[in-house]
């Protein structure tokens, strides 16, 4: 794998990895960055060994449970991946070949079935591992006795730091409550805006305070008889398979949705929109701002930024074609994306970002300078 000159001491000297960082700091980048990918290669195909091992030993019911030098987690995903490559000849062929990362492999695996291995084994290495991982969850159906066990888990603690002169706070949700909650402080943070010409105060600040805010005003937060707002919460039901539900993201038993779709009063805004069929909005796609039902759509498709390879949090819609060029409001032509990716996107930035939002990997940033923006016409207008 590596280049003779360069290679580490033999097996009979200590290994020094400090001698071995100076060793490479005497090579130039491009070569490293070969390096770097051929030991990435290196090391999955020596964990596709592995996952072959494990299957085998798997079989004969001989794996040894008390392993103390892995989690149980990865002790699991190498019995659960080994199962489903066997089933799966495209998309371990690929794995081999350095085509797929292990973090993409564990997800795409969940996702793929035997008659889609080799969509999968092409498509998967255009994901990024955080979007593999949110369409793998959403493959799991949620069972009523899965929703019991998130109720009963529920857990809210308060304890002080009086070092620090200060009280922390540590908490877990259930699935609807946790996505109401979150939604409700969203919209809080969102509405703290800075007085003209001052910056914006942080995130971490501002959700302190929408949380002293929600404190202070107890007496007066029953959403069923104080103020006009109220959450918004996204139920999503995929067309092939109307038994996977989600609410903002978060998978959902069907008897859990159907108590909160029967909360009367209703204590959120509810909207349900056929996942795969997406969202044909009543509102004019040209219009000036982009139309409500259509944002709350595409940011409850797009939770994290749509950049291939960004996984911060989506808190913008990008126009992928841009409205000074004639583009309008079209869920099919909007992506959720972060702050910082958005102001490298045109017409403000030199970068595109081409595709259908709605296909897994399908999604390219480009430069607007690339020839390839000029391939089709599925790669938007000229700047």
């Amino acid at each position: 794998m590596f280049d003779p000159a360069m290679d580490a001491p033999g097996e009979e000297a200590t290994y020094d990895f400090g001698a071995r960082v100076d060793d490479l700091r005497c090579h130039p980048t491009d070569v490293l960055r070969k390096l770097l990918g051929e030991a990435g290669d290196e090391e999955q195909r020596w964990r596709l060994e592995r996952v072959a091992i494990t299957r085998v030993l798997d079989e004969r019911e001989a794996l040894d449970g008390r392993d103390t030098t892995i989690s149980a987690r990865t002790a699991r995903s190498l019995v659960e991946v080994g199962r489903a490559l066997e089933q799966q000849p495209a998309i371990a062929a690929a794995a081999h070949a350095g085509e797929l990362t292990w973090d993409q492999l564990e997800p795409v695996v969940e996702i793929a079935t035997p008659d889609t291995d080799e969509e999968w084994a092409a498509r998967g290495q255009r994901c990024s591992p955080s979007e593999l991982r949110r369409l793998a969850r959403r493959t799991r159906r949620v069972s009523t006795e899965t929703s019991d066990a998130r109720i009963e888990a529920r857990n809210f603690s308060i304890w002080r730091r009086p070092e620090a002169g200060m009280v922390s706070f540590r908490g877990d949700l259930p699935d609807i409550d946790g996505v109401l909650a979150e939604a409700v402080l969203e919209r809080m943070i969102d509405r703290m805006k800075p007085a003209p010409g001052q910056p914006w105060d942080t995130r971490a600040h501002r959700m302190a305070d929408a949380f002293m805010d929600l404190v202070r005003n107890y007496a007066d937060a029953d959403p069923a008889t104080k103020g006009s707002f109220k959450p918004l919460v996204m139920v999503q039901v995929r067309a092939d398979d109307p038994d996977a539900l989600e609410a903002n993201g978060v998978a959902v038993a069907k008897r859990r949705l159907a108590e909160f779709l029967a909360d009367v009063p209703p204590r959120a805004t509810r909207q349900v929109v056929d996942d795969l069929g997406g969202l044909v909005p009543s509102s004019d796609l040209d219009q000036e701002s982009i139309p409500a039902e259509v944002r709350r759509f595409v940011l409850a498709r797009d939770r994290e930024c749509r950049t291939p390879g960004c996984e911060r949090p989506a808190r913008e819609i990008h126009h992928m074609d841009p409205r000074s060029t004639g583009g309008t409001h079209d869920p099919k032509k909007l992506a959720g994306v972060c702050v910082p990716c958005h102001h490298g996107y045109e017409p403000h930035g030199p970068w595109r970002l081409v595709g259908d939002p709605d296909v897994p990997g399908d999604l390219r940033r480009i430069h607007r300078d690339d020839d390839r923006s000029r391939d089709g016409p599925d790669d938007g207008p000229s700047p």
